[in-house]
């Protein structure tokens, strides 16, 4: 597989085998302002429209270029807070970005990207509702042949709290 260059004078291909370890060949981003309500203890699943499910399923798909890269994903978003929902409680998010090389299951996921808000002792002392950063992502190196498509899943786990507007998912592919 090559990359095209268009430049002054005409197009040009360059082969992927010839790009360093380290270049960025690829790069897709999902954003959204859709959200969850807060006060909701489920799993949900940002889907490629930038709106939240109850099915795990891809939120970027891609086709590699080069075989064996690796996948730098990032999220960042927010967790809604409720203060009525909030008070004596921990209340969490914690964000999981995973790939599979099917679209709808078989997801292996990295490590949690959390966020928690702590009203234990009662009131939080807050506005009606607020919302807290999550971000933070996972590099994943993967076997794979140039030409393989791979699917990006991000899954929110939310505890008396839901997800604010605002976000984005970002997957790079970074040649090996």
């Amino acid at each position: 597989m090559a990359l095209t260059k268009i430049r002054a004078g005409g197009v040009s291909s360059i082969p992927a085998t010839s790009f360093p370890s380290g270049a960025i060949l690829q790069t897709k981003m999902v954003q959204g302002t859709n959200s969850v309500s807060g006060g909701t203890s489920a799993t949900k699943y940002l889907t490629s429209s930038a709106t939240w499910n109850d099915t795990e399923q891809a939120v970027i798909t891609l086709t590699t270029i080069k075989a064996n890269s690796s996948f730098h994903c990032f999220y960042s978003g927010f967790m809604y807070v409720e203060d009525g929902t909030a008070d004596g409680n921990i209340n969490t998010m914690y964000a999981y970005i995973g790939h599979s090389t099917s679209s709808g299951s078989g997801y292996t996921y990295g490590d949690s990207l959390p966020s928690y808000w702590d009203a234990r002792s009662g009131n939080t002392d807050t506005p009606n509702q607020f919302q807290c950063p999550v971000s933070g992502g996972d590099i994943f190196s993967l076997s794979h042949s140039a030409g393989t498509t791979l699917y990006f899943s991000l899954k929110g786990v939310f505890t008396r709290t839901g997800s604010g507007e605002g976000h984005s998912v970002i997957v790079h592919e970074v040649a090996a």
